[in-house]
């Protein structure tokens, strides 16, 4: 079993144009759901707010309500093992759309907190077999 990675406490909130009902918020396991149309939320590794990350895991998180403009993702907490795992951030629905900022090592991400302008945000984590 890996240790760290993520416990990305990763925060997300949503700049919305003319959205003014309740905001749904959310608490995400990266590789347990593919996506949320949420408004905020909180995004952890497949080990939760205190446990150890999987080793062989590919997952792909988006997020994309329906009335967002932009998406702001603040990095809390991040970890993972160097060199070998990885989290990419992506300004839209593909891995082919601007990649905002990769996270892998012992630090935060720089930048820390990234904005999607594209009103959607994609969220790829890799980690390898051992």
């Amino acid at each position: 079993m890996k240790k760290l990675l993520l416990n990305v406490l990763v925060a997300f909130a949503l700049i919305l144009t003319g959205y003014h009902s309740a905001k749904a918020q959310g608490v995400y396991n990266i590789c347990s759901v593919s996506s949320t149309t949420d408004t905020s939320g909180t995004l952890f590794d497949t080990g939760g707010p205190s446990g150890d990350y999987q080793v062989n895991e590919d997952c792909n998180f988006l997020i994309q309500p329906s009335c967002a403009t932009s998406i702001t993702l603040n990095f809390v907490s991040f970890a993972s093992e160097s060199g070998f795992d990885y989290f990419y951030v992506y300004d839209g629905t593909t891995i082919n759309d601007p990649l905002l900022v990769t996270g892998n090592g012992q630090s935060l991400p720089s930048p820390s907190t990234v904005t999607a302008t594209s009103g959607s945000m994609l969220i790829v984590w890799h980690s390898d077999l051992s």
